[in-house]
């Protein structure tokens, strides 16, 4: 198990222009011990500032695993917003 904070990358100049524009969606455990929302998150919502954010209470590291059904409800629905 990871201990401490980990640390994103910000991308550079070039991939920023690329990926700007791009439709984007977090799914994010609460429960995740390895990669904590506190440093993922903050990072996706300044590179993507109209992206939905979903967290999920109940789910680890492995959010498909923890909450399938919940997952599959947010990604058709997003799927038909793009």
């Amino acid at each position: 198990m990871a201990i401490g904070a980990h640390r994103f990358e910000s991308p550079d100049p070039a991939a920023l222009r690329a990926i700007g524009g791009k439709p984007a969606m977090a799914i994010w455990g609460e429960a995740d011990r390895t990669l904590g929302a506190q440093h993922f998150l903050p990072q996706f919502a300044g590179l993507f500032p109209q992206a939905p954010i979903h967290r999920l209470p109940r789910a680890g590291h492995s959010s498909l695993e923890d909450s399938p059904a919940e997952i599959a409800g947010l990604v058709p629905d997003f799927l038909q917003r793009i």
